[in-house]
Order: C-alpha cells, then sequence, then structure tokens
C-alpha cells in the first residue's frame, strides 16, 4: 500500500506530511544517515521526494499513459528501506529480473509480489547504501530505455 492510500484511509482526514527534520528525528542513527544521503541524491529532474504523514518515497517521472510518477523506493521510521517495483514501467520478466538482482544484496526480506523490505542497522547501513544506489542507477537506466 503507497503512503498517500494509508493517509486516506487514516480516518478519513488526511494527516500533515513531514518534513525532513520531523522525519530524521524519528530515524535510528544507521537509517537516519542513509536516508539523508539517499534524498540529497535523487535531487535531479528525474525523480522527486514525496512526503507522506509518517513516510516518505521517492518517485521517478515516468509520464506513461497510466501515471505520471513510480514511486520505487520508501523510507520507514525508525529503520526500514522498502524497494516497490509495480508501478515502475516494466513488464513482468523485467520486474522480476530487476528483483532477483535486488535480492542478491542479502539485506532484503520479501514483503509481497511487488515490495522488498530491508531493516536499516549497523551491519547493513552499507550494503543498504550499495543497493540504494544500484536501484537508483537501474532506474534512471529504465527511463532512458522505455518511451
Amino acid at each position: 500500500m503507497t503512503q498517500k492510500a494509508i493517509d486516506v484511509k487514516s480516518a478519513g482526514e488526511r494527516k500533515r506530511p513531514l518534513n525532513l527534520d520531523e522525519f530524521m528525528s524519528k530515524c535510528s542513527p544507521e537509517a537516519a544517515d542513509l536516508f539523508r544521503k539517499s534524498l540529497n541524491s535523487t535531487l535531479t529532474k528525474e525523480f522527486s521526494v514525496y512526503w507522506g504523514a509518517t513516510s516518505f518515497s521517492i518517485r521517478a517521472h515516468i509520464g506513461t499513459e497510466e501515471r505520471e510518477h513510480a514511486s520505487f523506493s520508501y523510507g520507514w521510521p525508525p529503520n526500514t528501506l522498502e524497494l516497490y517495483l509495480k508501478q515502475l514501467p516494466l513488464d513482468e520478466t523485467e520486474s522480476m529480473a530487476f528483483r532477483q538482482e535486488l535480492l542478491q544484496f542479502g539485506i532484503f526480506k520479501e514483503a509481497g509480489r511487488w515490495t522488498l523490505r530491508a531493516t536499516v542497522d549497523s551491519g547493513t547501513k552499507q550494503k543498504a547504501e550499495d543497493v540504494y544506489n544500484f536501484a537508483l542507477s537501474k532506474v534512471k537506466e529504465i527511463l532512458k530505455t522505455k518511451p
């Protein structure tokens, strides 16, 4: 479920979105460091940050008939990194291949058909940073090859 859906379903009223400082104050030191680096590295024309009431998502500008943006990475306090592949402009085979590449980093647990979830701590922080950078590069590559 996307952050927007969670926000809408929450008691019928929309909660105020978090900001960077509020979000970071709720994170573990390792996760805060990773998320700060992640957010700084995505400030390009291809990507934007969506702030929800409890988390953020990194969105790729895909401009398809189906949607304008595809959320593919989520940060949840205190220390959860999620990668979500359903909204990316990939067919089933491409999506499953990308998923397998991400699973090879060894930090994710499958959380449904489209989501991979990792806990960011001192033992996983470096791999989480590596996998985030890999995912960002892969999404940039997808954006270049898809109409």
